[in-house]
Protein backbone atom coordinates (compact mmCIF):
# COMPACT_ATOMS: atom_id res chain seq x y z
CA UNK A 1 0.00 0.00 0.00
CA UNK A 2 2.93 2.59 0.55
CA UNK A 3 4.13 2.14 -2.70
CA UNK A 4 0.88 2.95 -3.89
CA UNK A 5 0.75 6.25 -1.92
CA UNK A 6 4.13 6.99 -3.14
CA UNK A 7 3.21 6.65 -6.84
CA UNK A 8 0.29 9.34 -6.19
CA UNK A 9 3.04 11.26 -4.20
CA UNK A 10 5.03 11.48 -7.26
CA UNK A 11 2.21 12.28 -9.66
CA UNK A 12 0.95 15.02 -7.63
CA UNK A 13 4.63 16.24 -6.95
CA UNK A 14 5.13 15.93 -11.21
CA UNK A 15 1.52 17.88 -11.86
CA UNK A 16 2.65 20.69 -9.06
CA UNK A 17 6.27 21.02 -10.62
CA UNK A 18 4.98 21.27 -14.25
CA UNK A 19 2.03 23.93 -13.21
CA UNK A 20 4.58 26.40 -11.71
CA UNK A 21 6.02 26.27 -15.52
CA UNK A 22 3.02 27.38 -17.58
CA UNK A 23 3.96 25.60 -20.29
CA UNK A 24 0.40 23.77 -21.44
CA UNK A 25 2.66 20.75 -22.99
CA UNK A 26 4.44 19.98 -19.86
CA UNK A 27 0.92 20.11 -18.02
CA UNK A 28 0.17 17.39 -20.50
CA UNK A 29 2.66 15.28 -20.35
CA UNK A 30 2.77 15.18 -16.57
CA UNK A 31 -0.83 14.12 -17.06
CA UNK A 32 -0.12 11.69 -19.47
CA UNK A 33 2.54 10.27 -16.81
CA UNK A 34 0.24 10.71 -14.03
CA UNK A 35 -2.86 8.61 -15.72
CA UNK A 36 -0.28 5.60 -16.86
CA UNK A 37 1.27 5.56 -12.93
CA UNK A 38 -2.51 5.54 -11.36
CA UNK A 39 -3.19 2.35 -14.61
CA UNK A 40 -0.13 0.75 -13.55
CA UNK A 41 -1.11 0.99 -9.73
CA UNK A 42 -4.95 -0.25 -10.08
CA UNK A 43 -3.19 -3.33 -12.23
CA UNK A 44 -1.08 -3.92 -9.48
CA UNK A 45 -4.15 -3.31 -6.50
CA UNK A 46 -6.37 -5.83 -8.70
CA UNK A 47 -3.81 -8.80 -9.01
CA UNK A 48 -3.36 -8.50 -5.53
CA UNK A 49 -6.61 -8.26 -4.54
CA UNK A 50 -7.73 -11.18 -6.95
CA UNK A 51 -10.44 -9.34 -9.12
CA UNK A 52 -10.53 -9.68 -12.79
CA UNK A 53 -10.59 -6.73 -14.71
CA UNK A 54 -13.95 -4.52 -14.65
CA UNK A 55 -14.86 -6.49 -11.17
CA UNK A 56 -15.14 -4.01 -8.37
CA UNK A 57 -16.14 -6.41 -5.36
CA UNK A 58 -14.65 -10.12 -6.31
CA UNK A 59 -16.72 -13.51 -6.94
CA UNK A 60 -19.97 -13.13 -6.33
CA UNK A 61 -21.00 -15.67 -3.50
CA UNK A 62 -24.87 -16.58 -2.24
CA UNK A 63 -24.65 -15.05 0.54
CA UNK A 64 -23.29 -11.44 -0.87
CA UNK A 65 -26.34 -11.94 -3.11
CA UNK A 66 -28.76 -12.23 -1.26
CA UNK A 67 -27.40 -9.72 1.28
CA UNK A 68 -27.59 -7.19 -1.75
CA UNK A 69 -30.48 -7.69 -3.43
CA UNK A 70 -32.02 -7.54 0.49
CA UNK A 71 -30.17 -4.37 1.20
CA UNK A 72 -29.95 -2.11 -2.24
CA UNK A 73 -32.34 -3.45 -4.70
CA UNK A 74 -36.05 -4.68 -2.76
CA UNK A 75 -38.05 -1.53 -1.50
CA UNK A 76 -40.48 -2.01 1.32
CA UNK A 77 -42.89 -4.14 0.64
CA UNK A 78 -41.54 -6.38 -2.23
CA UNK A 79 -40.45 -9.68 -1.36
CA UNK A 80 -37.70 -11.82 -2.55
CA UNK A 81 -39.42 -15.90 -3.14
CA UNK A 82 -35.94 -17.05 -3.75
CA UNK A 83 -32.33 -16.47 -4.92
CA UNK A 84 -29.69 -18.26 -6.39
CA UNK A 85 -26.67 -18.86 -7.88
CA UNK A 86 -25.89 -21.75 -9.99
CA UNK A 87 -23.95 -22.53 -13.01
CA UNK A 88 -22.89 -19.13 -13.17
CA UNK A 89 -26.69 -17.81 -13.44
CA UNK A 90 -28.20 -15.59 -10.44
CA UNK A 91 -31.82 -16.69 -10.22
CA UNK A 92 -34.15 -14.42 -8.39
CA UNK A 93 -37.92 -14.83 -7.90
CA UNK A 94 -39.64 -11.93 -6.74
CA UNK A 95 -42.83 -10.31 -5.81
CA UNK A 96 -43.38 -6.93 -6.34
CA UNK A 97 -44.83 -4.38 -4.27
CA UNK A 98 -46.67 -2.84 -6.86
CA UNK A 99 -47.96 -4.71 -10.51
CA UNK A 100 -45.90 -2.11 -12.37
CA UNK A 101 -43.94 -3.03 -15.88
CA UNK A 102 -42.12 0.54 -14.73
CA UNK A 103 -40.97 -1.17 -10.89
CA UNK A 104 -39.97 -4.24 -12.36
CA UNK A 105 -37.94 -2.62 -14.84
CA UNK A 106 -36.02 -0.52 -12.43
CA UNK A 107 -36.15 -3.56 -9.64
CA UNK A 108 -33.79 -5.26 -12.82
CA UNK A 109 -31.65 -1.90 -13.73
CA UNK A 110 -30.63 -1.80 -9.55
CA UNK A 111 -30.14 -5.35 -9.62
CA UNK A 112 -27.81 -5.40 -12.67
CA UNK A 113 -25.95 -2.56 -12.23
CA UNK A 114 -25.65 -3.88 -8.22
CA UNK A 115 -24.22 -7.60 -9.87
CA UNK A 116 -21.93 -6.03 -12.65
CA UNK A 117 -19.42 -5.12 -9.80
CA UNK A 118 -18.89 -8.83 -9.21
CA UNK A 119 -17.40 -11.70 -11.28
CA UNK A 120 -18.55 -15.13 -11.32
CA UNK A 121 -21.52 -15.14 -13.04
CA UNK A 122 -22.68 -14.88 -16.54
CA UNK A 123 -26.65 -14.52 -17.02
CA UNK A 124 -29.44 -12.43 -14.94
CA UNK A 125 -33.00 -13.94 -14.41
CA UNK A 126 -35.15 -12.33 -12.25
CA UNK A 127 -39.15 -13.81 -12.33
CA UNK A 128 -41.66 -11.54 -11.23
CA UNK A 129 -44.91 -13.35 -9.84
CA UNK A 130 -46.92 -10.44 -10.01
CA UNK A 131 -46.89 -10.57 -13.83
CA UNK A 132 -45.59 -14.44 -14.24
CA UNK A 133 -42.83 -13.23 -16.67
CA UNK A 134 -38.87 -13.33 -16.29
CA UNK A 135 -36.34 -11.36 -17.69
CA UNK A 136 -32.84 -12.56 -18.86
CA UNK A 137 -29.99 -10.75 -20.12
CA UNK A 138 -26.29 -12.57 -20.76
CA UNK A 139 -23.88 -10.48 -18.74
CA UNK A 140 -22.13 -9.77 -21.98
CA UNK A 141 -24.52 -7.61 -23.05
CA UNK A 142 -23.27 -5.12 -20.81
CA UNK A 143 -22.37 -1.56 -21.78
CA UNK A 144 -20.18 1.04 -20.45
CA UNK A 145 -21.93 4.32 -19.82
CA UNK A 146 -20.04 8.10 -19.99
CA UNK A 147 -18.91 7.24 -16.19
CA UNK A 148 -16.71 3.72 -17.69
CA UNK A 149 -19.36 2.01 -15.17
CA UNK A 150 -20.72 -1.14 -16.70
CA UNK A 151 -24.52 -1.76 -16.71
CA UNK A 152 -27.78 -3.11 -19.08
CA UNK A 153 -29.06 -0.70 -21.90
CA UNK A 154 -32.23 0.27 -20.66
CA UNK A 155 -33.67 -0.16 -24.02
CA UNK A 156 -32.23 -3.84 -23.58
CA UNK A 157 -34.17 -4.53 -20.28
CA UNK A 158 -37.16 -3.27 -21.85
CA UNK A 159 -37.33 -5.44 -24.89
CA UNK A 160 -36.27 -8.43 -22.69
CA UNK A 161 -39.53 -7.79 -20.53
CA UNK A 162 -41.51 -7.60 -23.16
CA UNK A 163 -40.67 -10.90 -25.01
Amino acid sequence: MKKYVAALGIGAALVLGACSDNSKEAVDNVEEEVDKDMEKVTETMNEELGLEEGAEYGKLTDETMRSFVEEKVLEEGDVLNKSALEDGVIGIDVTLKEDSEDRAIAFYEKLANEALNYEGWNRLEVHYDNFDDTITIDRSEDVEDPTDDPNFAHDEIVKAFAK
